[in-house]
């Protein structure tokens, strides 16, 4: 297996599994390096998107991967360019009778100044493309309580030349959000059909995911194809909703047409995604079996600074939230004892960042 990232960044190259890392970084000129480096891997290798930069090159460049001799992860071209683009998404989501967030696309001050009578706040400026947006900001969207905060948050953002929405915020807690994943085959048929709960995220609200629980929800299914159908997509799908507080409906969030962290929650109950993806590539039979309820997935020190900001907020206890996580089965998404070094790499750069962000707040103080 060769991984191409970011040493900086990545995890895998710390892998027993990881034959060899190849460091090519991030940023400008990325999908192009990793092209390069494609033309001379190992003849009929599978070519697996990890990332929507990944899928961006894999769905874009299918027929010159295949034409290499590779066997690239399973797409639909235009229909999967498109789940990287929101306002695309969105639009998708209207013509398949998916409800969706209200958004307006912004590019400078006055398009914010023309809108001001039709928001309401809170609201969120997203990012268009949020492989881009990922880029130069550790966040995954900026929330305004008003209009002068909405401006600002636009400035910053039109300083990386970003194209930006404004949506509309779904009401409702962190457990309101539930996933779809899925594998669409040539026929439009899924493999496989399973619903996940996003039970607690970091920054709470808008955040990455800390506590995910596998549990069937036949609405969240039913919904996840029906936008999946519309939007004409062939290969692995994850759809996000969140179930407004208001009347109880399903909104879309977004479409991960890649892997995610929480398909390892999918793996412990019984769906390795990754081996279907790989199978698919190669034109091999794949079978999926039943699937097990009630598997969680933790991670540990983003759910720590959830649990924390959630006590602020008094909507969590630290008893309740030490509670919510004696259950079984519970894994964690990197730790594996049959492949420990990710989890080491993992904590001792936690705790060398957390070092120099508290050698920094020093010198701070001592100026």
């Amino acid at each position: 297996m060769y991984v191409l990232g970011d040493g900086s960044t990545s995890l895998a190259g710390a892998s027993r599994y990881c034959t060899e890392f190849v460091d090519l970084g991030s940023g400008d000129g990325v999908g192009e390096r990793w092209l390069d480096w494609l033309r001379g891997a190992p003849g009929g290798a599978v070519v697996l998107a990890c990332g929507d930069d990944g899928l961006d090159l894999v769905a874009a460049h299918s027929d010159e991967l295949r034409g290499w001799g590779l066997h690239p992860l399973e797409t639909a071209g235009e229909a999967s360019l498109a789940m990287l683009d929101k306002e695309k998404t969105y639009s998708i989501a209207r013509e398949a009778d998916v409800p969706a967030p209200s958004i307006w696309r912004v590019s400078d001050l006055s398009d914010l100044d023309a809108i001001s009578d039709d928001l309401e706040y809170p609201c969120a400026l997203k990012p268009l493309h949020s492989h881009l947006f990922s880029k130069h900001f550790s966040f995954k969207v900026f929330v305004a309580e008003s209009h002068d905060e909405l401006r600002a948050a636009l400035t910053r953002t039109r300083e990386h030349g970003l194209e930006m929405l404004v949506t509309e915020i779904i009401p409702g807690e962190d457990d309101r959000v539930w996933g779809f994943s899925t594998f669409i085959d040539d026929a439009g048929e899924p493999l496989f059909e399973v619903t996940k709960q996003k039970l607690r995220s970091y920054p709470i609200h808008f955040g990455v995911g800390t506590y995910h629980l596998i549990r069937w929800d036949p609405e969240v299914a039913e919904m996840g194809m029906r936008f999946l159908r519309g939007a004409g997509l062939r290969g692995m799908a994850n759809v996000e909703f969140k179930r407004d507080a208001r009347d109880e409906s399903l909104k879309l969030i977004e479409c991960n047409h890649r892997f995610m962290a929480s398909n390892e929650t999918l793996r412990r109950a019984g769906v390795n995604v990754p081996l279907v993806a790989y199978r698919r590539a190669l034109g091999q039979s794949v079978s999926v079996g039943p699937w097990r309820s009630g598997v969680r997935l933790w991670m540990p020190a983003l759910d720590v600074r959830s649990g924390r900001d959630l006590r602020a907020e008094g909507d969590l206890s630290w008893p309740r939230w030490v509670a919510s996580l004696i259950r079984y089965p519970l894994y964690m998404h990197v730790f594996s004892f049959g492949d420990l070094r990710p989890s080491v790499v993992n904590m001792v750069r936690r705790a060398r960042n957390r070092g120099m962000a508290l050698i920094r707040g020093l010198r701070r103080r001592r100026h």
